[in-house]
């Protein structure tokens, strides 16, 4: 490829670049420089699916995503904490060191090297999962989080300070760590590029009310992995019904009817 004040530079192509050249973008991620090349073509208007193809999910953090048909997910956790550890043993060597010398941009470049690999890790993760989730379903009902106000500061005012602001970092830490965010955007474009959809539901008392009966307490959920409705005895696994719940929600938006729910 032809750059500005650079001239001809040699770059691996891993896939044929279809359509009409239009920009071109050279970036560094890590110690890798990248070039991406945008493009104009046409391409046809997919096929609408069958919204009563329906399935609804859960995220969480101890299972990234949990389907309601009882598939489960899990993010690569013990790679995030082997990352994490290098990182925090990185920080603590920089924070010994003189600022700005040679040693210290040294260390610097090899935090920045860590930093990107969990970005690349994650991306990894969520580019796969939602590639699986979009082939094999038309229309994906997710809860609709406010990941903003989830992963708020707990440490408050001068005036109100908050309690338990450590437990609160840990928390927030482990969502964002998880990605949902970016996993939600992906998924999207991927299932419209199919004809299928993503519908956000409204997540209140999903863990808490009962899919086959409809009755609503605290108590029908007396361990984090384990649901059971005091009113009519179905149990199952907490995250598996919580998602059961999303796809009632999502088929009700769309006006499609429910599936039954056995125990």
């Amino acid at each position: 490829m032809h750059l500005p004040k650079l001239g001809w530079v040699k770059f691996f192509q891993g896939r044929p670049i279809p359509g009409v050249l239009k920009n071109t973008t050279v970036s560094r991620h890590g110690r890798h420089w990248f070039v991406s090349f945008q493009t104009e073509q046409v391409v046809a208007d997919p096929l609408p699916q069958d919204p009563a193809d329906c399935i609804a999910g859960d995220l969480g953090v101890k299972h990234f995503l949990v389907l309601s048909d009882g598939t489960i997910y899990d993010a690569p956790r013990a790679a995030y904490a082997h990352l994490r550890q290098q990182i925090t043993r990185v920080q603590r060597k920089l924070a010994r060191q003189v600022k700005f010398s040679k040693n210290w941009q040294k260390t610097q470049r090899r935090l920045n090297v860590l930093y990107a690999h969990v970005a690349d890790l994650r991306r990894d993760f969520v580019q796969k999962l939602s590639t699986t989730v979009s082939q094999h379903h038309a229309t994906v009902a997710l809860e609709n989080l406010r990941i903003g106000n989830m992963t708020a500061s707990a440490k408050g005012t001068v005036e109100q300070p908050g309690t338990q602001g450590r437990q609160k970092a840990g928390l927030n830490r482990a969502i964002l760590e998880m990605g949902w965010g970016q996993f939600l955007t992906v998924l999207e474009y991927k299932l419209a590029a199919q004809g299928g959809q993503l519908v956000l539901v409204p997540a209140a008392y999903c863990s808490q009310a009962c899919p086959q009966c409809g009755y609503t307490a605290k108590a029908n959920r007396p361990t984090r992995d384990r649901f059971c409705c005091q009113a009519c005895g179905y149990a199952k696994m907490a995250d598996v019904k919580a998602a059961e719940m999303l796809e009632d929600r999502g088929r009700q938006r769309l006006g499609v009817p429910l599936r039954p729910h056995p125990a």
